[in-house]
């Protein structure tokens, strides 16, 4: 266990020199999606994108959605995740979350527990409980530079196989009609591909006004710029913007050091449950802080 905490710590101090710059423009929202446990950067890429600390800096503040799949799959070690990601993302200016498979796999129990944690929404108006009812607020105002912005959340239902999810349709009208002034910019968290989600909104194209869906090879996709996707494994965040931007965390941001904090009480909170290598013994023995630890 030493070792594994000498080596965040480590790293920690290895992080390169700051940009001169920021890139997170103010009065901008930015949105990510499909994080998937990655809390440092996915080694997926040469050079490695993502992670928690880079996003702290490059974001500087500026507020973000989420669009599910914050973990991969269940178990214990994805419960402490979630839990760490949501006091994370909170301290770095997450405005919503919807509730992806991701999020589905933990249970609405677990769900409804941990949203606590959070200083922003868990959104979905389409996911059902135990009574048949939405279990979940439909949508969300939120303020992005003093203006008012009505973000939703929704999930495919082929994406959300084995769980109670009504049709994306009729659900999309209720949480339009739930929106408190069509006058404010509005923001789709669809959980489901970029074909579905052209579909969906084709039913009223004048009603959203950005629509973020998720990836079908992991990549970006930023299109015309009304329906994005940020790609997977918390590499990249899109600026909804007319002519959106990408912006990838990439080694030139340094790590901020609350982030770094909040690894180094996920790895210390797996190795006082003793399951630092219980799950995956194989992936841990490297890394304290990957996906599979």
């Amino acid at each position: 266990m030493r070792t594994l905490l000498a080596t965040v710590l480590a790293l920690a101090a290895c992080a390169p020199a700051p940009r001169p710059e920021p890139r997170a423009e103010p009065g901008a929202l930015f949105a990510s999606g499909e994080i998937r446990g990655y809390l440092e950067p996915c080694g997926c890429n040469r050079p490695q994108l993502g992670g928690l600390p880079r996003r702290g800096t490059a974001l500087a503040g500026a507020p973000f959605v989420e669009n599910g799949d914050l973990v991969a799959g269940p178990g214990r070690l994805n419960e402490i995740k979630f839990e760490t990601l949501l006091v994370a993302l909170s301290d770095l200016g997450c405005r919503a979350l919807n509730v992806g498979d991701g999020e589905l796999s933990l249970g609405i129990d677990f769900l409804k527990s941990a949203e606590g944690l959070a200083r922003f929404p868990f959104l979905s108006a389409n996911v059902l409980g135990e009574d048949g009812k939405p279990a979940f607020a439909p949508g969300a105002t939120i303020f992005v530079a003093g203006r008012p912005w009505w973000v939703m959340g929704l999930i495919d239902p082929e994406a959300a196989p084995g769980h109670a999810v009504a049709p994306a349709d009729d659900a999309l009208s209720r949480a339009l009609a739930a929106r408190p002034n069509e006058g404010h910019p509005t923001v789709l968290l669809f959980h489901g591909p970029r074909a579905a989600a052209t579909k969906l909104i084709a039913i009223d194209p004048h009603a959203v006004d950005f629509v973020v869906c998720t990836s079908e090879d992991g990549e970006p996709d930023v299109g015309d710029g009304r329906i994005v996707t940020p790609g997977d494994r918390g590499r990249r965040l899109v600026r909804l913007a007319r002519a959106p931007t990408l912006l990838t965390l990439d080694e030139g941001f340094a790590d901020e050091p609350r982030m770094t904090r909040r690894i180094r009480e996920y790895v210390e909170r797996i190795a006082t449950e003793d399951l630092l290598r219980s799950s995956h013994p194989a992936a841990c023995s490297s890394s304290a802080v990957s996906p599979d630890c």
